[in-house]
C-alpha cells in the first residue's frame, strides 16, 4: 500500500460493547478456586456495514486472587473493576503480562468512582498498572492460563478470540492511536438481553 491509498482509507468508525454478568461480580479471590470465571461478552459492530463479531468468555470484572503465584500476599483488585457506563479503547499497544496485542481502556471510572485516565491509568488505584484489552496468554510459552485473573482488565479466556478481537478491528481500518467508544452494559436477570 503506497502513501496515496492511505489517504483515501476513513477513521474506523466501530464500536465496543461488553454485556457483564450480575454474577460476575460474585468473584472468588481465592486462587484455588476461582467462581464466575469468563461469564461475559464483548461484541464489536461496525457502524458503516453493521457487521459484529461476537466474542463469549470474556473476563471484565477484577478478580485477580488476593495471593501472587508464589503464595505472597496480592491486594485486593476489585474495586478497580470498569463500572457500568462508557469507556473507550484506544487501539493498539503490547504488554509484558500477556502474548499478543492489546488496546487500552480510557475515560471511564471504576465501580468506586474513580476515574480512569486518557493513559488507562486509574485514580487512587487498587492495584498499579494500565488497564487493557489484553489476552489471557502466557508471554513466554504461548499457551492460555487455565483462569483469566483481571486486576481491571478485559480478558478474552481464549487466546485465539484476542486475536480475532485485534484482527477483526485491522481488517476494519484501524490504525494506531484510533479510539474504539464502548460501554458496559449489566445483564438484568429478569429480562431477556436487557442492561443497565
Amino acid at each position: 500500500m503506497n502513501d496515496e491509498d492511505l489517504t483515501d482509507l476513513e477513521p474506523i468508525d466501530a464500536r465496543m460493547i461488553v454485556i457483564r454478568e450480575r454474577a460476575s461480580y460474585d468473584v472468588s479471590q481465592d486462587r484455588n478456586s476461582p467462581q464466575n470465571v469468563a461469564l461475559d461478552t464483548v461484541i464489536l459492530i461496525n457502524n458503516r456495514t453493521g457487521e459484529a463479531v461476537v466474542i463469549n468468555e470474556v473476563q471484565t470484572v477484577a478478580n485477580y486472587p488476593l495471593t501472587a503465584p508464589d503464595g505472597t500476599p496480592a491486594p485486593d483488585s476489585f474495586p478497580d473493576t470498569i463500572a457500568a457506563t462508557d469507556f473507550q479503547m484506544k487501539y493498539i499497544t503490547t504488554t509484558n503480562v500477556a502474548a499478543g496485542d492489546a488496546g487500552v481502556i480510557t475515560n471511564t471510572r471504576t465501580i468506586t468512582g474513580n476515574s480512569v485516565n486518557a493513559y488507562g491509568y486509574t485514580e487512587n488505584e487498587a492495584t498499579p498498572g494500565r488497564t487493557l484489552v489484553h489476552s489471557n496468554t502466557n508471554p513466554t510459552t504461548n499457551a492460555d492460563y487455565n483462569t483469566p485473573y483481571s486486576k481491571a482488565c478485559i480478558i478474552p479466556k481464549k487466546g485465539e478470540d484476542n486475536v480475532l478481537f485485534f484482527d477483526t478491528l485491522a481488517r476494519w481500518g484501524a490504525k494506531k492511536g484510533d479510539i474504539i467508544p464502548g460501554h458496559v452494559y449489566v445483564n438484568k436477570s429478569w429480562e431477556s438481553g436487557g442492561g443497565e
